[in-house]
């Protein structure tokens, strides 16, 4: 459970930076998943519409 939480984008979201990139994963079950990389720069709530959209 390091990294910063964005529970605001996605319930469970957490992310770790890495240079200049985040780590963006959730813990379920005992198993880290980890749902993307991405630079630092991105907007990262545009990130996850699609996924609202089609039930994940």
């Amino acid at each position: 459970m390091m990294g910063r939480s964005y529970a605001e984008i996605r319930p469970g979201l957490r992310g770790v930076p890495l240079d200049k990139y985040i780590i963006l994963y959730q813990v379920a079950d005992n198993t880290l998943e980890i749902l993307r990389v991405v630079h630092g720069s991105r907007y990262l709530k545009n990130l996850f519409q699609s996924d609202e959209n089609s039930g994940y």
